[in-house]
């Protein structure tokens, strides 16, 4: 039951990173809620690569002044 809303989140999440108008905080936070939700499904793999691309947004552009 819980699985199906995870899945729901996750499709919305990606659909939020299509947008081209979000900021790098916003980025940040949206690649990190996705990471979360792919490893409450147990798909590591998927969860890995938004949590690396969260922490590239966070280094390159929060917080050098970008």
């Amino acid at each position: 039951m819980i699985t199906g809303h995870v899945r729901s989140c996750i499709k919305y999440f990606e659909k939020l990173l299509q947008r081209t108008t979000i900021d790098e905080w916003k980025r940040y936070t949206i690649l990190q809620h996705l990471s979360i939700a792919y490893y409450f499904v147990n798909e590591f793999d998927p969860a890995l690569k938004h949590a690396l691309e969260a922490n590239n947004v966070r280094l390159d552009g929060i917080f050098n002044g970008n």
